[in-house]
């Protein structure tokens, strides 16, 4: 009787074992997952997208491969979009997980203009704006207390408050070795890739 149980236990070790991770190394599953989040870089990547980052940067390992630049203010003049005409969808991303930026009444209301009119994605990330995109009319109501990040699309008709809040789509070694602060990011990569709500 005992060697029966024995023999179960080992049958569910080994079943486990193939279930989550199959008996590879740590290093292994790393590798593992930093091909999943470099996949949905390029499923990104192959969108067409002019993502524009406003803010913290994208970091580390995962991030090194998205196709992405720098803004620095809202002008028609600083997003220079005569020199990137060959892409189909327009997204301003406001990281400001620190909640650190700064963003004037102007610029807020030159956004406004280009999500209402040039059908702009915008996404944020930070809680610190929401005020301040009420306020421009950007979105109507304040998200929930808990939200952390939210996205406006189709010229300002659907808005996802919390949408890169929850890294469960991250996969865990990636998330891993990730900062508190980058992770919404990735949070982000992975909703915009594996979801058709944003592009439907």
């Amino acid at each position: 009787m005992a060697i029966t149980g024995l023999i179960v236990l080992a049958f569910i070790l080994i079943v486990f074992s193939k279930m989550f991770g199959g008996g590879k190394s740590n290093s292994e599953l790393r590798e593992t997952d930093l091909k999943r989040m470099q996949d949905a870089v390029e499923v990104i990547n192959s969108m067409d997208i002019d993502m524009m980052v406003f803010g913290r940067d994208m970091q580390g390992e995962g991030m090194k491969n998205l196709t992405y630049r720098r803004i620095y203010d809202f002008t028609v003049e600083a997003l220079d979009i005569g020199n990137y005409p060959e892409f189909y969808t327009r997204m301003i991303v406001i990281n400001d997980v620190t909640e650190e930026l700064f963003v004037s009444d102007e610029q807020w209301a030159e956004i406004k203009r280009l999500v209402y009119e040039d059908d702009f994605y915008l996404v944020v990330l930070g809680p610190g704006k929401f005020e301040q995109m009420k306020e421009a009319g950007i979105i109507p109501d304040l998200p929930s207390s808990s939200a952390k990040s939210t996205i406006v699309w189709k010229g300002g008709a659907a808005s996802m408050p919390g949408f890169a809040d929850n890294p469960e789509l991250v996969p865990y070694y990636v998330e891993k070795d990730l900062s508190e602060e980058d992770v919404p990011a990735y949070t982000m990569i992975m909703e915009l890739s594996t979801k058709q709500i944003f592009w439907s």
